[in-house]
């Protein structure tokens, strides 16, 4: 009867509605102000696989999926466009080809739902079937881990502390459960009790919220501080390789530098390729970065493409420099994770379009040294790019004893869209994990200042340009129940599952055998 009453409010009964508005929800919760949406985005995805059988649950499944990943990642096309060259149709079915991929991600998981909600106990293993595939998405074929379930919630940091246990898995699995024990409640089994998953609800809020609060408000050793000044240019990208601007683009970051480092023995940052040129090779725009640094006693950690010579091949890198002046030290970290399509080719057919995109730079090679570099005696994970949304180098750098996180990036590819937001606040996470803060330098923005529990103390806005100085606290280093053990997390999660999955089917075989 519950259920009845519930159906007929509804606008549109149609399943195939209903997972089209669960996808266009969890769209939604991105922006800003609306990360509510997230505790109940999949609500209308679950009623529309409430007793479908496999083939119905594919195809709503992927139509989730779909709707999903257009909302959300609708910018891909206007990159394609126009950095690459093509027409709007060729750019669109390209787009389109990314989302039916990425879109079998939630179709597999549509499929397990369709298995597990009849079965006895199989509900309780929803989660897990969620934080599987929310995995796989992150490591098959190069790895996209981009918006996971939960990411909007770092609007409201009491919410997300639990990163430092589980990571953004466990934040995840997190907010599928409140999605479940909502449907449960309005559209559970016939006959079912309403009290029991609101009950289980209210526990589980409970205990994120009093475990936020104690995080928040818990006290914190600073073990010293560093003078941070983060330059954003605002460099277009459409002229930033020219060859002819490139003195105008060194002049307008020393410009920017010497408004914001009003003292000496600060640590300035730049974005990611901010020198488009190659900084290795003693050239008089090199001597000129050098020579004001030293000028003003600033360390200078800063992006620009580097090249390597073996034989007769030459490979490039996507390149962080740290210079010191007081020891004319130079060091430097190589992007390990690469951008598919973007500075590697997986596909070789494709070539001539990443070659339209990227310039003459050529196909980049994957680094392969340490993150972390040591910045004004701070161990310090730097991250390029969209480094920041894989969990593991973060890590990595603080099982290195990293004590602070460093992004440098370059964003003017996204353009105007809501992309610039998400890949700040998935940055966001990385801090909370570790528990340690990160400061984040983006040529377009946003640029801005996290402390180790997810508080965003200062940023800019995108494609203004600007420059934040700040007076960045160190805590003392500790390793997290994440860096001990929570990155098993999501491999906890999908051995859970896939035993259960066993055990019924054997379980399931044997009564057959028994009739």
């Amino acid at each position: 009867m519950r259920e009845n009453r519930l159906l007929k409010i509804l606008p549109i009964k149609n399943p195939f509605f209903l997972s089209c508005l669960s996808g266009l929800l969890y769209s939604l919760s991105f922006l800003k102000g609306f990360f509510w949406i997230e505790f109940f985005c999949l609500v209308p995805l679950f009623l529309s696989l409430k007793n479908k059988g496999k083939r119905e649950a594919i195809l709503l499944s992927f139509v989730f999926g779909s709707t999903l990943f257009i909302t959300l990642c609708y910018w891909i096309t206007w990159v394609i466009s126009h950095y690459g060259g093509l027409n709007l149709l060729i750019s669109t079915l390209l787009f389109l080809a990314v989302v039916a991929y990425l879109s079998l991600y939630p179709t597999i998981f549509g499929l397990s739902f369709s298995y597990l909600y009849p079965r006895k106990l199989g509900p309780l293993f929803i989660p897990f079937a969620w934080v599987t595939c929310e995995h796989l998405r992150s490591v098959l074929f190069t790895g996209f881990p981009w918006c996971p379930l939960g990411w909007s919630l770092v609007e409201l940091p009491i919410l997300v502390q639990i990163g430092d246990l589980g990571g953004s898995y466990l934040i995840s699995f997190f907010v599928s459960t409140v999605n479940l024990c909502i449907f449960y409640a309005l559209f559970g089994k016939k006959g079912g009790k309403i009290w029991p998953p609101f009950v289980v609800l209210l526990l589980i809020l409970f205990f994120d919220l009093l475990y936020g609060f104690i995080s928040l408000k818990g006290p914190t050793n600073y073990v010293s501080q560093m003078k941070v000044v983060l330059v954003q240019p605002n460099i277009p990208q459409e002229i930033k390789w020219e060859r002819e601007y490139q003195k105008e683009v060194v002049s307008r970051l020393i410009q920017i530098t010497k408004k914001g480092a009003s003292e000496e023995n600060l640590l300035v940052v730049w974005p990611e390729t901010s020198l488009p040129f190659f900084f290795q090779d003693q050239t008089e725009l090199s001597e000129m970065v050098k020579v004001t640094m030293e000028e003003r006693h600033l360390t200078l950690l800063f992006g620009s493409p580097a090249y390597e010579r073996l034989g007769n091949k030459v490979f490039y890198y996507n390149r962080a420099y740290l210079y010191d002046p007081s020891s004319g030290a130079l060091s430097y970290y190589d992007k390990r994770r690469l951008v598919p399509f973007g500075e590697y080719i997986p596909i070789g057919f494709l070539t001539p379009l990443v070659e339209r995109i990227i310039g003459d730079l050529g196909e980049f090679k994957a680094g392969k040294g340490s993150n972390v570099l040591d910045v004004n005696s701070t161990k310090t994970g730097i991250l390029i790019c969209y480094e920041a949304i894989f969990p593991y180098l973060s890590m990595d750098a603080k099982h290195n004893g990293a004590e602070l996180l460093i992004n440098i990036t370059n964003d003017a590819w996204f353009g105007k869209s809501s992309a610039p937001y998400q890949h700040f606040g998935m940055a966001i996470l990385r801090a909370i994990e570790n528990r340690i803060p990160l400061i984040r330098c983006a040529n377009t923005g946003i640029t801005g200042v996290i402390d180790e529990k997810g508080r965003v103390i200062q940023k800019t806005k995108i494609f203004e340009e600007s420059h934040v100085s700040t007076k960045l606290m160190i805590p003392q280093t500790k390793a997290t129940v994440y860096n001990r053990f929570g990155y098993l997390f999501p491999y906890g999660a999908a051995s859970a599952f896939v035993i259960y999955l066993l055990f019924t089917a054997v379980r399931e075989r044997s009564k057959a055998k028994v009739l």
